[in-house]
């Protein structure tokens, strides 16, 4: 099973990290499951005596005096809730989990004997990395790919080196260490790009909605200017601000580039437009004389494939029903003035099969 085999190396890297001196180390995963499972089997084996203990007889003492004041809170039923009980075993061993889907108490207190230096394992997804001061001594990636919600992907230069950078201690460690258990062969350009890329930008997400300014005036107790004054001190405006004269740069280059541009045979383009004017203008001449029942009706017999444009609106393909010589249709009563074609045109009357849906009005 590759979880199990996953498990048993990092129970052989904790053995390494304990031997060498490198904890605390935090232990990156792309899933609750993963880092529950994970340091589950490190806290049973620490248990049993086939991991060497992280921490002495007192720090225990210590950890557990902190959790039950922490939890001292809680009601009894409450602090007998499986999720507790587990997280304090595992935090006797020196080793914790931290993600989103814990309760929060839980999560306050294993942040805080983190920072007391009582967890020296702490199994973690990579929500740890953001806004959380929390060094360590090692950081370890038990995993490289994550699924942003479309697809399994290589994680990004700037997501690694937020995670990787919890890795040493300003004025403890000389150095941070970063560990990366790669169990899939990861590209040569991926790779390059994850640890030498740059982050991506800072970009504000800020949006000037109509809802956004309402409130603002009811804030600023119908003030205008303490309005502006909040919007021209966004993060937003100071970026656009910031881009501008880069901008206004550009558009200049643009500018000069097109006019320093030289059509050739600009003339004959302009000729060609003409020609093509003319050609447009004759084809509707055209479409206008064949549309004559004179000349078209002979070619409409039922069963006939037409297509129906009426009144500018294309209504698509039809079968011809019939062709009947009729009352003349929007011609009696109508003030405009009619032509004797419109006249010849509506005094026929085609029956045509056209393909319809109903709309939810005309449908109730």
């Amino acid at each position: 099973d590759e979880k199990q085999d996953k498990a048993s190396s990092i129970v052989k890297l904790i053995k390494v990290i304990k031997h060498q001196r490198y904890d605390p180390v935090i232990f990156f995963s792309f899933g609750r499951r993963d880092c529950e499972t994970y340091a589950g089997q490190c806290a049973k084996l620490a248990a049993e005596g086939k991991i060497p203990a992280f921490l002495s007889e007192e720090d225990v003492v210590h950890v557990e005096e902190i959790f039950d004041n922490a939890i001292s809170c809680l009601s009894e039923e409450d602090r007998v809730l499986k999720p507790v009980v587990e997280m304090k075993t595992m935090l006797q061993q020196g080793i914790a989990v931290h993600h989103s889907g814990l309760l929060p108490i839980l999560k306050e207190i294993i942040e805080l004997l983190f920072q007391e230096g009582f967890v020296k394992a702490l199994f973690a997804t990579e929500t740890f990395a953001m806004g959380v001061n929390m060094p360590a001594r090692t950081v370890v990636f038990t995993v490289l790919q994550k699924f942003d919600g479309e697809s399994k992907r290589w994680i990004h230069s700037g997501e690694y080196t937020q995670m990787s950078g919890r890795a040493g201690r300003r004025g403890l460690d000389d150095c941070g260490r970063c560990i990366l258990m790669l169990g899939d062969e990861m590209p040569e350009e991926d790779a390059k790009h994850m640890l030498q890329g740059k982050a991506a930008p800072l970009i504000s997400s800020f949006k000037l909605t109509y809802y956004t300014l309402l409130n603002l005036l009811r804030r600023m107790e119908s003030s205008g200017q303490g309005m502006e004054h909040v919007i021209a001190k966004s993060f937003q405006q100071f970026q656009q601000e910031r881009n501008a004269p880069e901008l206004e740069t550009e558009v200049k280059r643009l500018e000069a580039e097109a006019a320093g541009i030289e059509v050739a045979q600009e003339e004959a383009l302009r000729e060609y437009s003409t020609l093509r004017a003319g050609i447009s203008e004759q084809q509707r001449a055209l479409m206008a004389t064949v549309m004559l029942p004179a000349n078209c009706i002979a070619y409409l017999p039922p069963g006939r494939i037409v297509r129906v444009e009426l009144e500018r609106e294309d209504w698509g393909y039809g079968v011809v029903v019939s062709v009947m010589r009729g009352q003349t249709r929007g011609v009696a009563g109508s003030r405009k003035a009619v032509s004797a074609a419109d006249v010849a045109a509506n005094a026929w009357t085609i029956d045509v099969l056209l393909p319809v849906v109903a709309t939810p009005e005309e449908a109730v």
